[in-house]
């Protein structure tokens, strides 16, 4: 009988344990810790709704002061690796707002090549409109690399290029695809992978056109040896 006993209070026990567990798992999973800053705890819960509107808008948002971008850049940076374009030209955004430009054009320009790889997936070519808008704030890029030919610009934006043909197929960017005028359902928004594999890496040659035009290329000739740049050294 006392073996009886002590084995009916060992499965009371461990189902009291399991209980326990998934009882906690369930509170996590319907009350989940945000940050203790609001503006932070706001962009949290659209990140786990996957709101992405109302994600970007906040990122987005104009505020008094630097104290959000000092405190949202540590945020975007702990997910620098998702490859998630909306951040990265966040960061660059908020950079730019930290006086801070050299360091912003990187993230600018790595933010462009995904997002237009990213684009190049949507059935829905009016997704475009959501790239125009990330980029609205940054009207005066072109005149600040023509002011500032530094090397830094071109052997980043060919590493970020490097780091982009490493990258296996991403997730479907849904932030993007499914936010056209068409608001195609995520069932046709999206063409075929072969194709957008193709695509891909005809937007990485443009990519690396593009910089090859850049007057500091001759302070790193080592990074310049695609054979379909070869007509474009002068």
């Amino acid at each position: 009988m006392r073996e009886y006993l002590k084995t009916i209070l060992l499965v009371l026990a461990v189902l009291s344990v399991g209980g326990g567990l998934y009882l906690g798992y369930g509170f996590m999973r319907d009350h989940p810790f945000y940050s203790s800053n609001p503006d932070l705890a706001e962009l949290e819960r659209f990140e786990r709704a996957h709101d992405y509107p109302s994600l970007i808008n906040a990122l987005y948002k104009k505020r008094e002061g630097t104290a959000f971008s000092t405190s949202v850049l540590p945020w975007l940076k702990e997910r620098e690796s998702k490859d998630f374009a909306p951040y990265l030209y966040a960061t660059a955004l908020h950079l730019i707002l930290l006086d801070q430009p050299d360091d912003a054009m990187l993230y600018y320009f790595r933010a462009g090549l995904l997002a237009r790889i990213d684009l190049l997936r949507c059935a829905d070519s009016t997704a475009e409109q959501v790239v125009m808008q990330l980029e609205s704030p940054f009207k005066d890029v072109q005149d600040y690399l023509g002011a500032h030919p530094g090397a830094k610009v071109t052997s980043g934006t060919l590493a970020l290029l490097k780091e982009e043909e490493s990258l296996p197929v991403r997730g479907k960017p849904d932030w993007l695809c499914l936010y056209g005028e068409h608001k195609l359902n995520p069932y046709i928004a999206y063409i075929d992978d072969a194709e957008w594999m193709k695509r891909r890496q005809e937007t990485r040659d443009s990519f690396k056109f593009l910089i090859s035009e850049r007057p500091d290329k001759y302070e790193y000739p080592e990074l310049f040896h695609s054979e379909k740049l070869e007509g474009t050294k002068r």
